[in-house]
């Protein structure tokens, strides 16, 4: 439902927003950040702030619609034992369809969440927002995909949310072609 979401094409479906600017700072890197190698992104706090939301790397323009379950997947580490705020958001009704905690550590883990909507939007906003943490604290993200799983038979969607985390060692790869296996 995303676009971009390894991170394989340049940075203009992604950006790191900062609710004060004046205050707390941090920087987007795009590279080879990810597993193994692969395409990425590095989010680095620089000045932490009070709330854990204060950076967002986030994409906007989402579509969404009522009765569909929605799947979110966040492949993330950190440079220390932290987490991060993983939250969808409609700023048309102001609602969080999804907003979970992530807990990382300095291993790979992939988050998977589930959500419905109950009324469509197509400004929908997916982000993980982080902050508060200590001054060089290193976010680095692999992935962060949006994916449509299913519709209800009504058509009409509650707001829910469900969520499970999987630890994953690093990918390796095949050495002939560099493609992940």
């Amino acid at each position: 439902v995303n676009q971009n979401a390894d991170f394989a094409l340049p940075e203009d479906t992604w950006v790191l927003h900062n609710k004060k600017p004046n205050r707390f700072a941090g920087s987007l890197t795009w590279g080879d950040f990810g597993q193994s190698g692969s395409s990425g992104v590095n989010l680095e706090v620089q000045t932490p702030g009070r709330q854990w939301w204060h950076l967002h790397l986030r994409q906007s323009g989402i579509s969404l619609e009522p009765g569909v379950q929605y799947q979110v997947r966040l492949m993330i580490k950190a440079s220390e034992t932290t987490r991060a705020y993983v939250k969808i958001r409609d700023p048309s009704s102001r609602r969080n369809p999804l907003r979970e905690f992530a807990q990382l550590t300095t291993e790979w883990a992939e988050h998977v969440f589930e959500f419905q909507v109950n009324t469509p939007t197509s400004r929908a906003r997916m982000m993980v927002q982080v902050g508060r943490e200590s001054e060089g604290v290193v976010y680095s993200v692999d992935y962060f995909q949006l994916f449509a799983l299913a519709s209800d038979s009504t058509g009409f969607g509650m707001d829910s949310t469900s969520m499970t985390t999987t630890a994953h060692p690093p990918v390796t790869s095949n050495g002939s072609d560099g493609h992940r296996e």
